[in-house]
């Protein structure tokens, strides 16, 4: 049976692929380093921590927290500007409150980066366990991020589905050993998805 459930952040929860694609090139820009096309960081760089894409740039090694702060405050300011709550939101989170589901959020972004998304979506109180990159050694694709959730949730990975929607938190979500429910943006991340995976698995489990 299903008791946690674990979201990534960026495409799951808010779409924030935009502002993080004009913020790194902003960043890269006050830094007389040349931009990244939109096509590669979709394609390239999704999902990956602002430090692992500067290194995959060629970004050099004394530079790169100079531009990963020039990104990170570009990156809030945005945040601000451009996030707000979303309706369905609410029904998703009372439900679970409501089942006694377990909740954790996962991502690759800084802790403030995470913070801030969630108080701007009205649901950082919604959460028992937040993780960023600062919080583990290896981000995904490596699992240790859900893993180290699950292990502070007190679950299995039998017991938990991960909401994920790009190829690296894929596949950390696969590896960690936990049921993962794949969505191709924001719009799919809705009770009626939700509950119709977790029947899926559940009535799976009993056969």
């Amino acid at each position: 049976m299903i008791t946690t459930i674990l979201f990534d952040l960026d495409g799951v929860l808010l779409d924030a692929k935009e502002i993080h694609y004009e913020a790194l090139n902003e960043a890269l820009k006050r830094r007389n380093y040349s931009e990244i096309s939109r096509k590669d960081h979709l394609g390239i760089f999704d999902g990956l921590p602002t430090r692992v894409k500067l290194e995959m740039l060629g970004i050099e090694k004394r530079n790169i927290s100079r531009v990963c702060a020039t990104k990170q405050e570009i990156t809030i300011k945005l945040i601000k500007k451009k996030i707000s709550p979303l309706p369905k939101h609410f029904d998703l989170f009372d439900w679970f409150e409501d089942k006694k589901y377990k909740v954790g959020c996962c991502t690759n972004s800084v802790r403030e980066t995470l913070i801030i998304s969630l108080e701007a979506l009205g649901l950082r109180a919604d959460f028992e366990v937040l993780l960023s990159n600062q919080d583990v050694e290896k981000p995904k694709p490596d699992p240790e991020i859900y893993l180290s959730a699950m292990e502070k949730l007190s679950s299995k990975p039998e017991e938990t589905l991960i909401i994920e929607d790009n190829f690296n938190g894929i596949q950390a979500a696969r590896a960690s050993g936990a049921f993962v429910l794949e969505v191709s943006g924001v719009d799919e991340v809705n009770l009626y998805n939700i509950k119709r995976k977790i029947e899926e698995i559940d009535d799976t489990k009993q056969d």
